[in-house]
């Protein structure tokens, strides 16, 4: 979308981070109570939200694992796009409270360092997971207009 080729696996962690941010702000003002609570609050929140972008910007194109060298790790190829969501939720509940025991009296520093953390933790899982994959994508098929 926005990134070279060879950084393609950044693209949802950048936009995860952003994501979560005003995820964060809006468990904030929802659970504010308790550094636990805030962390199930902003994950379920956070899921639904991701799920919404993932499903309607990858889930909707057709593409098979075969034409795009993508492996899956744990979910059928058809919801290779909720793979990312899942593993961006459970990080998105430990970086909360480590979120939560950092900075917790002030709720935009709180979502911001939460922000923060899940970018670096969320973006080495992916490199690991996605980023030392080779995507080979097929070349496209150009057709010259006949010799006149």
């Amino acid at each position: 979308m926005f990134l070279p080729a060879e950084y393609a696996w950044a693209e949802p962690v950048v936009i995860a981070g952003i994501v979560l941010f005003f995820v964060d702000l809006i468990a904030n003002s929802i659970a504010y109570g308790g550094r636990f609570v805030n962390g199930i609050m902003t994950a379920v929140v956070f899921f639904i939200v991701f799920a919404a972008l993932a499903y309607f910007g990858l889930g909707k194109l057709e593409f098979s694992t075969d034409a795009v060298n993508v492996p899956s790790l744990f979910l059928p190829a058809d919801f290779i796009w909720l793979e990312p969501v899942l593993i961006a939720t459970v990080l998105v509940f430990l970086v909360g409270l480590a979120g939560n025991l950092l900075s917790f009296s002030n709720r935009f520093v709180n979502a911001l360092v939460t922000a923060l953390i899940f970018i670096v933790v969320f973006g080495g899982v992916t490199y690991l997971g996605y980023g030392s994959v080779d995507v080979d994508l097929p070349a496209l098929q150009t057709t010259e207009p006949p010799a006149q």
